[in-house]
């Protein structure tokens, strides 16, 4: 029995194979599928009908059979319905099983975790949360990922039930090994914050103080920005879960 998502579409066209559907998906940085093989659509009908009336795109999938989606199905598959006609695809390897992650509309999907560690706590545990996908501390080296994460991440929420966060780890650092003319700042991967137009440092920040002068690592406050802070600091953390690819 195939199955639908009812996630939001962010992009639909009609594909010859699956191969094109998932290129669709990562060029227009959707993080989950639907695709019909057998075209049992009206594919006369033009690519750019109206899509801003709801009643197409309650519709949408009588006229394409590739769905480009903003966000995958969590492990209980709520918004999935039963069509015979479509499949359903996650461009993440794996269900995502923790309870409290957020998926960033065309960005990603991150788990925060309130426990406090240092940095290189952070980073490891990020790493560790799962055997089966890509994970580390989130990248934050654009706007959209700046604001979006500072948005869904529990900094604006203070009721009794839930903890305010006010600063977080996120994957930027320094270390004066690696970088002993300048404060350069690298994620995990190794790329260097000195490709990267967007910044959005803190006042103050980055910070060259002697506690800070051999190494400092970064955190996002609730005011969308940077601070760095003491690598043995205790904070909460962001770990952020990457999409497959057929090249991994």
């Amino acid at each position: 029995m195939g199955k639908r998502s009812t996630q939001p579409i962010i992009y639909a066209d009609n594909t010859q194979t699956l191969t094109e559907c998932i290129d669709l998906g990562f060029q227009y940085k959707g993080l989950a599928l639907n695709y019909q093989s057998e075209r049992f659509v009206f594919t006369a009908v033009a690519r750019n009908f109206t899509w801003d009336l709801q009643s197409h795109w309650q519709l949408v999938h009588l006229y394409f059979n590739c769905h480009v989606l903003q966000c995958p199905e969590n492990v209980t598959k709520r918004t999935l319905v039963r069509d015979a006609n479509f499949n359903y695809f996650s461009l993440y390897q794996q269900p995502i099983v923790a309870p409290n992650y957020t998926c960033v509309p065309e960005i990603g999907v991150f788990i925060l975790y309130m426990d406090p560690v240092g940095f290189r706590n952070a980073s490891l545990n990020c790493f560790h949360t799962t055997i089966d996908s890509c994970v580390s501390l989130a990248h934050v080296a654009s706007e959209k990922r700046t604001k979006f994460l500072k948005r869904n991440q529990y900094f604006e929420q203070s009721n009794d039930k839930t903890e305010r966060v006010h600063l977080a780890y996120v994957d930027l650092h320094y270390n004066r090994t690696r970088s002993p003319n300048k404060m350069e700042f690298f994620n995990s991967m190794g790329e260097s914050l000195d490709r990267i137009p967007y910044r959005a440092w803190e006042p103050g920040s980055p910070k060259a103080s002697l506690q800070l002068i051999n190494a400092s690592c970064v955190a996002l406050t609730a005011r969308s920005t940077w601070l760095t802070v003491d690598c043995q600091r205790k904070l909460p953390y962001i770990c952020e879960i990457f999409t497959s690819s057929r090249n991994n």
